[in-house]
């Protein structure tokens, strides 16, 4: 099985920003954008759904970045484009991609135990700092879960003939229709 996203596809649409090619983490996402997926995104839009998304995504390497050259769409259907860009179904896969290769990047596994990177102009944030980025991450992971379940139920007529398959995944939608909802940052009423 392959991840939907590539690790280049994460660090070059600026959710995270992109470094000098000689400092870039995307080799250090590699191992573990499936794992991401599986965690993240399987559940939420069902493996079918999943799988579909996988088949119809176009081949070439996904850009909406005009300054790393010409714009790349995932999809050639709009509906699936819209899904993917305009309704968090991206955002999922990108962060989840970070969230979970973010323990790996932060502390380095070697001969000699474990070890934190230290450069010469920052200084590494602590283990303190990075559960903080991952609760974060965590509240906004299931932020984008909620909105794309949520979009999907209320939009399942377009996406049934596409592979959704809204059996056991929308009878959740209205529980997670509530008044107030929690971007990861702020209540909105």
């Amino acid at each position: 099985m392959t991840a939907f996203l590539k690790p280049v596809e994460v660090t070059n649409q600026g959710t995270y920003r992109p470094t000098p090619t000689n400092a870039r983490f995307d080799s250090l996402m590699l191992p573990y954008n499936e794992q991401a997926e599986r965690r993240w995104v399987r559940d939420t839009i069902g493996k079918t759904f999943l799988d579909a998304l996988k088949a119809a995504r176009t081949p070439n390497t996904i850009n909406y970045n005009s300054f790393l050259g010409a714009i790349q769409p995932a999809f050639a259907d709009p509906d699936l484009e819209n899904l993917f860009l305009n309704e968090g179904l991206y955002q999922l896969m990108a962060i989840s991609s970070v969230f979970e290769a973010l323990p790996y990047i932060h502390f380095q596994v070697t001969s000699q135990g474990v070890q934190v990177n230290n450069t010469e102009f920052s200084t590494p944030g602590t283990g303190s700092d990075m559960r903080y980025v991952r609760d974060q991450m965590t509240n906004t992971l299931q932020f984008w879960q909620k909105e794309i379940v949520n979009f999907l139920c209320e939009n399942q007529d377009i996406y049934i003939p596409l592979g959704f398959d809204p059996e056991g995944i929308c009878a959740t939608c209205h529980k997670n229709n509530d008044a107030s909802r929690n971007n990861g940052f702020f209540m909105i009423y």
